[in-house]
C-alpha cells in the first residue's frame, strides 16, 4: 500500500492574551503544542460525523493522528518568530464507508494544508486560514479512558519494565462499551474493564485470547507477560500522548502511547 504524501505549510500566528489563551514562552523553540493531543470537534463549521474520532497529536518534532479512517504522521518545527510548519505528512490509504467519511477526511487534510494560524482558547485549538476563518476546531481530550486507543511501548515482565520486541506491535483499545481489546503481538485479546476518570482507577477482568502460535518463542513469552501486567493494573495516568498503567504497589505495569 503506497502512503499518501501530503506536504503542508502551517504558519502559526501566536496569540498573547492575558487570560484564556495558552502562551508560548519567549526565546527557544515554541513548545505550546508539544506533548499535547486534540480531538476534532468541528470541521469547516460542521460537526464531526458521529462515531468517527479525528485526532491531532504533537510530540517533540512529530505530528500524528487518525482521520477516523486512516492514520497519518509527519513532522513539524517551531520557530522563534512564532511561525511553524509541518512537513512530509503521510497517510495510509484505506477506503472506509460511508462515502461521507472519506469526504470528511479530504476536508480534514484540506484544513491542515490551508491553515496559516492557530490559537488555543479555553482548551480548544483552532486552525485558521489567512482571512481568520476557523477551518478546524479541536478540543482537549478528557482524562477518561473510554474511546481511546494506544500502542504499548513497555510492560512489567516481573523483573522490571521491558520494551516491546522490535517488529512487534502490541495495542490496547478501551471501548465506550466498557470492553478492552487489542493485539498482544500475536493473538488478539479481549476483556472487560471499569474505570473512573476522577479517581484514575482501573480494573481489567475476564481477559481472553485467541490461540494462534507465533514465532519467535519470545513473542509468546512477551504476550503472556503483557497480559499478566495488564490485568495487574489498578490505576492510570494520562500525560499528553502517554498512558501509564500502574500496579497496586505503585510500580509501572504497562506504558503506552496514543495510537
Amino acid at each position: 500500500m503506497e502512503p499518501r504524501k501530503i506536504v503542508t505549510l502551517l504558519t502559526a500566528v501566536l496569540c498573547f492574551f492575558v487570560t484564556g489563551c495558552a502562551l508560548i514562552g519567549q526565546g527557544g523553540t515554541p513548545t505550546v503544542l508539544d506533548n499535547t493531543s486534540w480531538v476534532l470537534e468541528r470541521l469547516h463549521g460542521q460537526p464531526v460525523i458521529q462515531g468517527r474520532r479525528l485526532t491531532l497529536n504533537f510530540e517533540k518534532n512529530n505530528i500524528n493522528g487518525s482521520t477516523g479512517c486512516n492514520s497519518y504522521s509527519g513532522s513539524y518545527t517551531g520557530k522563534n518568530d512564532g511561525t511553524w510548519h509541518t512537513e512530509a505528512i503521510s497517510a495510509t490509504e484505506m477506503a472506509c464507508s460511508p462515502r461521507q467519511v472519506m469526504v470528511q477526511e479530504e476536508q480534514f487534510f484540506d484544513a491542515l494544508e490551508t491553515a496559516t494560524a492557530y490559537e488555543i482558547i479555553n482548551e480548544k485549538l483552532t486552525l485558521k486560514n489567512g482571512e481568520g476563518q476557523a477551518l478546524a476546531v479541536f478540543t482537549a481530550p478528557g482524562q477518561g479512558l473510554q474511546g481511546t486507543s494506544w500502542l504499548v511501548t513497555a510492560y512489567n515482565s516481573g523483573t522490571g519494565l521491558t520494551s516491546i520486541i522490535s517488529g512487534s506491535t502490541v495495542t490496547t483499545t478501551f471501548g465506550a462499551d466498557s470492553r478492552v481489546s487489542g493485539s498482544a503481538g500475536c493473538n488478539r485479546y479481549f476483556g472487560a474493564y471499569t474505570s473512573t476518570a476522577a479517581q484514575r482507577d482501573i480494573n481489567i477482568v475476564q481477559v481472553g485470547l485467541t490461540r494462534m502460535l507465533c514465532q519467535p518463542a519470545d513473542a509468546m513469552v512477551q504476550e503472556g507477560n503483557f497480559i499478566t501486567a495488564l490485568k495487574a493494573a489498578t490505576s492510570y495516568q494520562i500525560a499528553g500522548q502517554h498512558l501509564t498503567l500502574s500496579k497496586k504497589d505503585g510500580s509501572v505495569a504497562v506504558s503506552l502511547k496514543r495510537n
